[in-house]
């Protein structure tokens, strides 16, 4: 099985790198896709909802924050009872039992015990860099837009180019 996780700032370009990767026979996971079901459920939205980075900066009136503040307060609140690690623990539950095939790409690798636990399974962690991009406030304030220790950094590429010179970088590290 290859494991790749992708790191980088917010709006760095991971969705983007996750696509090439999904369109050359990789599937898809995300430590927050069962936080985002789960919120989703919630406040009686689809979850997709939860995946836009437009739609994430909006208001929810019911909660009286934006859908990513929610994701980042209700993800955090969870780990006292079930550990730091419960996000990473169910998506890659899932991940063990085959449900998304041999290569599996995962986009949001946000902590070192994430990261960690993608390289504990042969995986590897690609860091995706953009100048200039990154969220601003209270949610650039959030320990999960810390980063990673740079040390389980296997590749690195830069995205500050058009999306084909994305694409030859990828290709260096597609298996």
């Amino acid at each position: 099985m290859y494991l790749l996780g992708i790191t980088g700032k917010a709006r760095a370009g991971k969705d983007t790198a996750a696509a090439y990767f999904v369109t050359n026979g990789w599937r898809r996971t995300a430590h927050a896709d069962a936080l985002k079901r789960m919120v989703a459920a919630m406040v009686g939205e689809h979850w997709v909802a939860f995946n836009d980075d437009t739609l994430k900066e909006e208001t929810l009136p019911v909660l009286g924050m934006t859908r990513r503040r929610v994701l980042q307060e209700i993800g955090t609140a969870v780990k006292p009872t079930f550990g730091d690690d419960v996000w990473s623990r169910l998506m890659l539950a899932e991940v063990s039992v085959g449900r998304f095939g041999d290569k599996v790409v995962i986009p949001d690798v946000r902590y070192d015990y994430e990261a960690q636990a993608i390289l504990e399974r042969g995986g590897y962690i690609l860091e995706v860099r953009r100048r200039g991009v990154g969220l601003t406030g209270d949610a650039a304030a959030h320990h999960s837009e810390n980063g990673i220790n740079p040390d389980m950094v296997d590749f690195m590429v830069d995205n500050d180019g058009s999306l084909g010179e994305l694409h030859a970088e990828l290709i260096k590290v597609r298996h």
